[in-house]
């Protein structure tokens, strides 16, 4: 079919979405033909020129950890990019990835660490290599700086566009500021697969998180007690799940916490 050419290399976004959505009506697919190979439909454009601004990007997927549970029983997706200041959040999101990653029977694991004089080149070869033990596997990234570089952003660009079958990777990253949201090597990640966002609990969300938690072990607290737990953690998010644990090991489960106002904190 015939490329979507844009006069100039470029044109006003809603004229270019108008024009995907016409050819889409009468050929189904569409073929980008400035800057990759790859043929696309409007709702999966391509990974690599979404990172280079040069076409509209399709809409990606994007969830916080409080709702990683329920996409996870949708399937898997092939790339994982958890951000954020939240360490317990992300933690625990990694978890629930890599467990549901076991069940589907990825059990080969890679772990990658980038650090100073990191090999870039290292993540290709790891996308391109075969499994030894299994048809599937779970490839990790960590990149505890959350700055890859130009080296390392090139790298990432060009990984996104080309992610290996049968593997599930998950990259893991600290809290992003605006202009690592929006450059070229996280567009990449976030057009490719599922961003996962470790955003704070702020203190009025507090309590409902701390319901749910509770919930989670079979457990309720009244409202004051809830208040009373919000106070003593004073927003330390790990404090709270440490508070969370401490009941589970002083209460029975299906029971209410007791009471507590104006008692010393357990943590």
């Amino acid at each position: 079919m015939t490329p979507l050419l844009v006069p100039g290399g470029s044109c006003p976004i809603r004229t270019v979405l108008r024009e995907f959505a016409r050819r889409s009506a009468q050929h189904g697919r569409l073929r980008c033909a400035h800057f990759c190979s790859a043929s696309y439909g409007v709702a999966a454009a391509c990974a690599g020129c979404a990172a280079h601004g040069n076409h509209p990007r399709a809409p990606t997927c994007a969830v916080d950890t409080e709702q990683l549970a329920q996409h996870l029983t949708r399937g898997l997706k092939p790339l994982y990019a958890i951000h954020g200041e939240e360490t317990l959040l992300a933690l625990e999101a990694a978890d629930r990835i890599r467990q549901r990653c076991h069940q589907e029977g990825y059990s080969e694991r890679e772990v990658l660490t980038v650090e100073s004089g990191f090999d870039w080149s290292r993540l290709a070869m790891s996308g391109n290599s075969l499994s030894l033990f299994s048809s599937k596997r779970l490839l990790e990234l960590r990149i505890p700086s959350g700055k890859p570089g130009n080296e390392g952003a090139e790298a990432l660009r060009a990984y996104a566009v080309n992610l290996a079958p049968d593997t599930v990777t998950l990259i893991a990253l600290p809290k992003l500021d605006r202009s690592q949201l929006s450059s070229a090597w996280f567009t990449a990640l976030d057009s490719a697969g599922v961003a996962v966002a470790a955003s704070p609990v702020t203190i009025a969300r507090l309590p409902q998180w701390l319901a749910a938690r509770l919930a989670l072990q079979e457990q309720q607290a009244d409202q004051e007690t809830l208040e009373f737990l919000v106070g003593c953690v004073e927003g330390n998010l790990l404090a709270a799940h440490q508070e969370v644990q401490s009941s589970r090991c002083c209460s029975h489960p299906a029971s209410s916490i007791p009471h507590r106002s104006g008692t010393q904190c357990s943590t």
